[in-house]
């Protein structure tokens, strides 16, 4: 399931909840997750995003994480 049919069926729940309480969780966590990313250098986004490009450009020169762990 792709990214963005994930996130509409995650609004779709979150528009269900009726608790405080784990709306302050889900806020909680979506602050921490906000927090985190903000934590990056600049000069580490850019080797993120150099990398992303990479894969977007060339995804069957890479292996994952099952491929990595046969080798080790």
């Amino acid at each position: 399931m792709d990214l963005d049919v994930r996130k509409y069926k995650f609004i779709k729940e979150l528009l269900r909840v009726e608790s405080d309480d784990v709306m302050d969780k889900l806020e909680r966590i979506l602050g921490q997750e906000r927090d985190y990313a903000e934590e990056l250098s600049p000069e580490n986004k850019a080797e993120l995003d150099r990398r992303l490009k990479a894969y977007e450009n060339n995804p069957q020169d890479f292996l994952n994480w099952e491929e990595v762990k046969k080798d080790w």
